[in-house]
């Protein structure tokens, strides 16, 4: 074993104890996905979406089937308006990040070894037509699924903040505010806990954003001054 690979264990290893110990302390029952005649992907979505609200959830797709493929091994076509066969969701707190050994993440690690999920199926029903089913689902968590918990894995997008609250972020962030004064600011004005990271990484994008549109505007003023 080379120095990196052990330097990465000994890195990796403390955090599995915690995991782990976290897995024991916590089994966090949450309502299963709705009972509903799901009769296409849009339909799934919006239930899925509201599903997700309601219960504070975060769920990523860790694989799927299209139609196309299913019905090219299968006797038993689907039908065309519905594009996967199945997909695989998971909670995001079964799916891991790789390791980083300088910097900062531009979000939170939460991987809880407890995997969460359940597949979204294209069944054919006895009376011939077609509808969405969910199967192997498993709702009992290893975390806490509170609004506050769920607000700290939103990503600088998702942030609900309106144009006035990126202006006064940026006012704070020209006067050398601390990033901890910034995100006090932040949590009292949206009313959600934020975390310094999440801050950090609007910090960066609102200027980032700046930049670019001043950049823009210069080459446009360049472009005018070429073809006059």
């Amino acid at each position: 074993m080379n120095t990196d690979h052990a330097n990465v264990l000994a890195c990796i290893f403390p955090r599995l104890m915690v995991w782990q110990s976290r897995e024991k302390k916590i089994a966090n029952v949450v309502a299963p996905f709705p009972q509903a005649t799901i009769k296409s992907w849009a339909e799934f979505d919006t239930i899925f979406a509201a599903y997700k609200k309601a219960n504070n959830l975060h769920f990523r797709v860790r694989s799927s089937e299209s139609a196309a493929t299913y019905n090219r091994n299968h006797a038993a076509e689907i039908p065309s308006n519905f594009p996967w066969s199945h997909r695989i969701f998971r909670c995001t707190h079964g799916v891991s990040q790789d390791a980083r050994f300088i910097g900062q993440r531009n979000r939170k690690a939460r991987y809880c070894v407890w995997l969460a999920h359940f597949i979204p199926t294209v069944m054919q029903m006895e009376d011939g037509h077609f509808q969405i089913l969910i199967r192997n689902e498993k709702h009992t968590y290893s975390h806490l699924t509170t609004r506050a918990e769920a607000a700290s894995y939103l990503t600088t997008k998702a942030l609900l903040i309106d144009d006035q609250d990126r202006e006064d972020v940026k006012t704070l962030a020209d006067a050398r505010a601390l990033s901890k004064q910034i995100t006090n600011f932040l949590n009292e004005r949206i009313g959600l806990r934020i975390t310094p990271q999440q801050t950090r990484n609007l910090i960066h994008n609102i200027v980032g954003q700046e930049a670019a549109e001043e950049r823009l505007k210069n080459m446009l003023h360049a472009l005018v001054q070429i073809e006059r």
